[in-house]
């Protein structure tokens, strides 16, 4: 039997498929396929056999997500950015910690870099990797500018000239930091102005209001509005906060207790404050006097270690890593006053922050290391050693006498001086 429809029912049939139509494009209009990035790298300033892809978390710890063999000084990554925001990372040569190669990338993008030197590098592909290129141009003269410093600060070098060489630095940073700023206040990208005017700040070597002040103020109206930005707004409102918790690192236990107990309510409260807070009652642990906190670990040979099983009257407990330099640098000094106080009651410990067993067991060879080395090979935020000695920079040193805490954080003259006031 043939089945007819009226024309009302064809009419009601005619709107219905029109509007399911209409809501099947729209489904899959708004249902949005997200493109992948690609960085295709070309190195040919160094022979490497591999890179590594870190994603830069907004706390500026990074997370590997990736890794390619190099193949004619060429290599290539790809990826998807989560929530479609951009994404910031870097691009190593060697599993870990170190510098890099900064990478900012949107979803779709295809971006090309020419590795020529970590401020020197050729970059295409979107317009926020060649604003950031103008940055590192700028960051290039820093360097430039130390390295002349440097050639300047001979030994004969007059009382006088050193005065007018440290002002000529010090007005040559003025002026190159007056540079850095413009160029990021013209960076249209509200992620990478906030990203660049917090980098500044964070990796400033010390607290320095008015150079907070330049940076924050290079901040347009949406970059404050981006995750970097109101970090910078919460470290400028929580100056006094933010600037206590940069000491921290350095300073013992009651003194941070005095100066934390000056700060106003409002610093207190703050996510700078409450961090010191925190801290507070682990330093009160560290505190001169008190027994060291224990230390369970491996050795290179991997071996169970712990702190017990050194029975010297005088430990030294070295915090160190084969990444860094000033590290690398002490460790010089360690090695003449362990061969000068071994035999008088002095040993030393060396926990090493390293993650990869091979960086830290060629650093320990090539520095000649004679004592105890030890290690978790954890990234610092995962390693409660250095949560329960409390290390945030390193080198980084606390002297132990029959166990008990005596002394922290002596290099050089001053930890020879205070060996032979206490060992002889």
């Amino acid at each position: 039997m043939e089945l007819k429809r009226t024309n009302k029912q064809m009419i009601y049939f005619s709107r219905a498929t029109i509007v399911i139509a209409l809501f099947m494009s729209l489904f899959y209009s708004c249902k949005k396929v997200e493109k992948p990035w690609t960085i295709n790298a070309k190195i040919e300033i160094a022979d490497v056999p591999e890179a590594y892809l870190y994603k830069v978390n907004t706390d500026r710890t990074d997370s590997l997500i990736d890794s390619t063999s190099v193949s004619r000084h060429q290599f290539s990554f790809k990826g998807i950015n989560g929530n479609d925001n951009l994404g910031v990372y870097t691009i190593k040569f060697s599993q870990g910690h170190g510098s890099g190669i900064t990478c900012f990338v949107n979803n779709g993008d295809d971006i090309s870099i020419e590795i020529l030197g970590e401020y020197k590098n050729v970059y295409s592909g979107n317009g926020i990797q060649t604003d950031y290129s103008k940055y590192m141009s700028a960051k290039q003269k820093e360097v430039d500018l130390l390295k002349e410093l440097m050639g300047r600060m001979d030994s004969n070098v007059s009382e006088e000239q050193l005065k007018a060489n440290r002002k000529w630095y010090s007005d040559e940073t003025n002026s190159i930091n007056l540079e850095k700023s413009k160029i990021i206040s013209e960076i249209k990208n509200p992620q990478l102005n906030g990203f660049l005017a917090l980098e500044e700040i964070r990796t400033s070597s010390a607290i320095d209001k008015d150079k907070f002040e330049l940076f924050a103020s290079s901040l347009t109206t949406k970059g404050k509005e981006s995750v970097y930005g109101k970090e910078v707004s919460d470290i400028m409102q929580y100056f006094d906060a933010h600037d206590l918790l940069f000491q921290s690192v350095l300073i013992n236990y009651k003194e941070l207790r005095q100066k934390y107990n000056k700060l106003d309510d409002a610093n207190k409260n703050s996510k700078f404050g409450i961090e010191i807070f925190n801290k507070l009652s682990t330093l009160e642990a560290l505190d001169y006097g008190k027994m060291a906190p224990p230390i369970a670990a491996k050795t290179l040979e991997g071996k169970d270690f712990s702190l017990e099983q050194i029975k010297s009257k005088f430990i030294l407990i070295d915090f160190w890593a084969s990444w860094c330099g000033p590290c690398r640098v002490e460790n010089k000094n360690y090695v003449n006053l362990y061969k000068q106080f071994n035999g008088n009651g002095f040993e030393i410990v060396s926990y090493s922050l390293d993650t990869e067993i091979n960086n830290w067991k060629k650093a320990v060879k090539k520095d000649g290391l004679l004592w105890t080395n030890v290690s978790n090979l954890k990234k610092q935020k995962e390693d409660n050693i250095i949560k329960s000695y409390q290390i945030g920079a390193i080198p980084a040193n606390i002297i132990l006498k029959d166990g008990k805490i005596i002394a922290r954080n002596l290099f050089g003259y001053e930890l020879e001086d205070f060996l032979n006031s206490n060992l002889y």
